[in-house]
C-alpha cells in the first residue's frame, strides 16, 4: 500500500507538472524576426539657421564631443552687433559725461575760491578805510570819546557793507559747495541711469554668446554619422533634422511578434538572437520593452512581403560589442529552458530545495 501511494503521488505531481508546461506553452510561439537596430539621434536646431561648415560625411567615425558642423543665426548676429554698438556707445558717453562732470567740478572750486578771495579783498579794503576814519575822528578834541564811538558804529556804511559781503560770502560758499558735492555724488554712484542700461545690455549680451554657443554643433555619442540632409550654405527651418548620428554597432534589436500568435514575450525574458544569414552568429539578449498597440510589421519580417501584417513591437536590450550589422534581420528565439525553470521554480515552490 505504501508503495502504491509513492507511485500515485509520483503521477499526480507529474499530471500537474504536464498541465502547467501544457497551459504554459499551448498555442504559442518562441520564435519572431526582428531588426538589428542602433540608437540614434537627431541633430537638429530651434531656430532658423543656416549651414556654415560641416566637418562630417555620411559614414563618417565620430567621437563623442567631436565636431560636427557649425551654424549661423542672421538674427542673432545681428542683435549681438546692435547690442555691441550700444554698449559700446553707452560706455564712451558714460567716460564722456564723467570727464565733464569732473571738468566741471574743477571749475566749481575755481569759480568758488575766485569769488571768495574777491570778497575778502573787499571786506580787507573797507576793515581798513574804517579804522582810518575811526583813528581819524578819534583825534579831533572838539568831539568826545563817547560821541566817536557812536559815530563809528551807527549806521556805519563802512560797517553795513563788510555786514553785507561778509553775508554774500557765506551764500557763495554754500551755494557752491552744494552743486560740487552732488556733482561728487553722480561720480561716486554706481547705479546711475547709464550703468544701468549698461548692466542691461551685459546681460543680454552674456545670453546671447551662450545661444551662440549651440551655434557649434558637437557628437552627442561615439559613433557613425548616418544621413546629412542639408549642404554648406543653406537655410534650416527649425526642428527640421540636420543629421544624424547612431552607434556604431546594435545596440537593440526590435522584434515584431504577429497578433495572431500567443507569445510568452514578457519585459525581462531571456531570448537568443542568430542572424538570419548567417546561424553561427548568434548571441543572448533580454526584453527591454513590449508594445502597447498593434502596428504595421516591417515589409522585410513579412513571409509574404505584399501581404501587410500586423504585430506587437518587441525591443530586445544587447550588448553593445557584438558582430551584427545595423539593419540586419535577425531570429529572435525565447530561451525557453531558462523560462521553464524561472516558471517552475515559481509555480512548484519545492523545486527550490
Amino acid at each position: 500500500m505504501k508503495g502504491q501511494g509513492i507511485i500515485f503521488l509520483l503521477m499526480a505531481a507529474s499530471f500537474v507538472v504536464l498541465t502547467f508546461i501544457g497551459a504554459l506553452y499551448a498555442g504559442k510561439t518562441d520564435s519572431f524576426l526582428g531588426i538589428a537596430d542602433a540608437r540614434e539621434v537627431v541633430i537638429s536646431h530651434s531656430e532658423s539657421v543656416e549651414i556654415r561648415n560641416i566637418f562630417v560625411s555620411e559614414g563618417s567615425l565620430v567621437s563623442s564631443g567631436e565636431n560636427l558642423l557649425e551654424l549661423i543665426n542672421v538674427d542673432l548676429s545681428l542683435r549681438l552687433n546692435q547690442v555691441f554698438h550700444e554698449l559700446s556707445r553707452i560706455e564712451a558717453q558714460s567716460a564722456t559725461d564723467k570727464k565733464e562732470i569732473s571738468a566741471r567740478i574743477v571749475r566749481l572750486i575755481a569759480e568758488r575760491d575766485s569769488a571768495v578771495n574777491a570778497i575778502d579783498l573787499k571786506i580787507e579794503q573797507l576793515s581798513r578805510q574804517f579804522e582810518f576814519n575811526r583813528k581819524l575822528t578819534g583825534g579831533l578834541k572838539s568831539i568826545s570819546g563817547k560821541d566817536v564811538e557812536k559815530t563809528l558804529h551807527k549806521d556805519n556804511p563802512f560797517l553795513i557793507q563788510i555786514e553785507g559781503l561778509k553775508k554774500e560770502r557765506d551764500f557763495v560758499l554754500r551755494g557752491k559747495n552744494v552743486e560740487i558735492a552732488m556733482l561728487r555724488n553722480i561720480l561716486s554712484e554706481d547705479k546711475d541711469p547709464l550703468r544701468i542700461q549698461a548692466e542691461k545690455l551685459e546681460n543680454e549680451l552674456n545670453v546671447i554668446q551662450d545661444a551662440a554657443k549651440n551655434l557649434e554643433i558637437i557628437s552627442p555619442l561615439d559613433g557613425l554619422i548616418g544621413s546629412v540632409f542639408f549642404k554648406i550654405g543653406e537655410k534650416v527651418p527649425p526642428f527640421a533634422p540636420i543629421m544624424t548620428v547612431h552607434t556604431r554597432n546594435p545596440q537593440l534589436i526590435k522584434g515584431f511578434v504577429p497578433e495572431s500568435y500567443r507569445s510568452n514575450v514578457t519585459i525581462g525574458s531571456p531570448v537568443i538572437i542568430v542572424s538570419s544569414f548567417n546561424p553561427e552568429k548568434t548571441m543572448k539578449g533580454r526584453v527591454a520593452a513590449t508594445g502597447s498597440r498593434i502596428v504595421e510589421v516591417p515589409e522585410r519580417l513579412r513571409p509574404l512581403p505584399n501581404v501587410p501584417l500586423w504585430g506587437t513591437e518587441v525591443m530586445i536590450a544587447i550588448n553593445e560589442d557584438n558582430d551584427f550589422v545595423l539593419g540586419e534581420k535577425v531570429m529572435i528565439t525565447i530561451d525557453e529552458n531558462k523560462v521553464f525553470r524561472d516558471k517552475l521554480v515559481e509555480f512548484l515552490p519545492f523545486f527550490r530545495r
